[in-house]
């Protein structure tokens, strides 16, 4: 079931073309809920092509905050803190710009909100990503804040979690912050 989804969103994901309004819209909802929250140590991600593109917000929470990026390594998620969003980081797995290994490598535990990527999330928080897992091991037993963030057209009821699925706390859209209840 999961699969097929997977494959329906990102077929979807090839020929959705968002304004550059949309794309105004979710980076200011981004930057608002940051702040309002007064979350202080923020991992982000480069987005990949077909991703919602949120490099306004890194170049903003790099400017207020401080700024941390994951990169896969023996095949699970690292944390490092970004001074630059030029000179730090490189093409790594899975052709997805990473933090060079000269940058600081910090912990899981030192940020207090990670923003999260996925191919498509449904109403009650759960993501879809591209299948490998990184994102759930990672944020199993994380204590801040995990924020989705997608694009309305990308907002499904079909997702059927699973037990290692992990729920955001909030998902941000072009149109809204959607705050979950715990499951």
């Amino acid at each position: 079931m999961k699969n097929r989804l997977r494959e329906i969103f990102k077929l979807k994901r090839e020929y959705f073309k968002p304004s550059l309004s949309d794309l105004n819209n979710i980076n200011q909802n981004l930057q608002s809920l940051i702040a309002f929250l007064n979350f202080e140590y923020v991992m982000s991600y480069s987005p990949l092509v077909r991703e919602v593109d949120i490099k306004e917000t890194n170049n903003w929470i790099l400017n207020s905050k401080e700024l941390y990026f994951p990169k896969v390594k023996h095949e699970e998620l690292e944390v490092f803190k970004i001074e630059n969003l030029e000179k730090d980081l490189k093409k790594g797995s899975f052709k997805i710009m990473e933090p060079k290994d000269s940058c600081f490598q910090s912990s899981r535990g030192a940020i207090n909100a990670i923003i999260v990527p996925g191919v498509c999330f449904d109403e009650n928080g759960y993501r879809l990503g591209f299948g490998r897992g990184y994102y759930d091991k990672f944020l199993d037993g994380f204590l801040g804040a995990k924020i989705g963030v997608c694009y309305e057209e990308f907002l499904t009821s079909d997702i059927y979690p699973e037990k290692h699925d992990i729920q955001m706390d909030f998902v941000v859209t072009e149109k809204s912050i959607y705050a979950q209840k715990k499951k």
